[in-house]
C-alpha cells in the first residue's frame, strides 16, 4: 500500500465522506424519500407542498451518496477524488450559506432540525477544506475536475 494512502489527507477525507453519507442517509435523503406526511408536520410544522417535490429531493440527495460513495472507493485506492470534493463543497457549503442567511434573515423558522442540518453541514464542509489543502500539499497536485 503506497504511503500516500495512510497520509492524515486521505484518512481524514475517507471519515468526511463516511460521515456525509450517514448524514446524507439519515437527515436528508431517507426522511425525505419515506417520512409519512404526518412525521414532516410534527418534525417542521408543515409538509412540503406538494409532497412529490420533497421526494424528488430525496432522489437528488441519494444520488449525491452514489457521488460520495465513489469518492470514498477512490480515496481508499489513494487517488484523490476531486470531483466528488468539490461537488461536497457546492453541496454542503451551499447548504450551509443558504440555512445561515435564512436563519439570520428570519425568513425560516430555526427547528431543531435546522440547527443539526447546519451543523453537519459545518463539519462536513470545513472537513472538505481541510482535505483539500492536505491533498494539495501532500500530493502536490491541484484539482482537475476532468
Amino acid at each position: 500500500m503506497p504511503a500516500a494512502a495512510n497520509t492524515p489527507a486521505f484518512r481524514l477525507l475517507r471519515g468526511v465522506l463516511v460521515f456525509k453519507i450517514i448524514v446524507t442517509l439519515t437527515l436528508w435523503a431517507g426522511p425525505l424519500l419515506l417520512f409519512p406526511v404526518s412525521a414532516f408536520e410534527s418534525l417542521m410544522g408543515q409538509a412540503p407542498e406538494p409532497i412529490s417535490y420533497a421526494r424528488l429531493l430525496g432522489v437528488a440527495y441519494l444520488a449525491l451518496v452514489v457521488n460520495y460513495v465513489g469518492g470514498y472507493m477512490l480515496a481508499k485506492r489513494h487517488v484523490a477524488p476531486w470531483i466528488t470534493i468539490t461537488t461536497g463543497l457546492v453541496s454542503n457549503g451551499g447548504g450551509l450559506a443558504i440555512l445561515l442567511y435564512l436563519s439570520a434573515a428570519s425568513a425560516q423558522p430555526t427547528s431543531a432540525l435546522t440547527l443539526t442540518s447546519m451543523g453537519a453541514l459545518a463539519i462536513i464542509t470545513a472537513g472538505l477544506v481541510t482535505s483539500t489543502v492536505q491533498l494539495w500539499s501532500t500530493l502536490q497536485a491541484k484539482p482537475t475536475l476532468v
